[in-house]
């Protein structure tokens, strides 16, 4: 497993990080979402070979979200 910690626009409540969160742990090989709106991030804890970052971003852009980019 491996996590991914995205910077994300287009929240605007912590309503829209839980529908985020919904959104994302409907995606095969998504095994944990944590999106914050006050940090505008969105934490994702992926089994690997199951789902790659451009599948993560099509979600989230897909929920009218922005990946801004990547934490390290």
């Amino acid at each position: 497993m491996s996590k991914i910690d995205f910077e994300v626009t287009g929240m605007h409540c912590d309503g829209c990080a839980r529908r985020l969160e919904k959104v994302l742990l409907k995606k095969p090989g998504v095994r944990e979402a944590q999106a914050s709106f006050a940090d505008k991030s969105c934490v994702v804890t992926v089994d690997e070979g199951q789902i790659d970052r451009a599948a993560l971003v099509a979600a989230i852009e897909g929920a009218n979200f922005q990946v801004t980019g990547e934490r390290t």
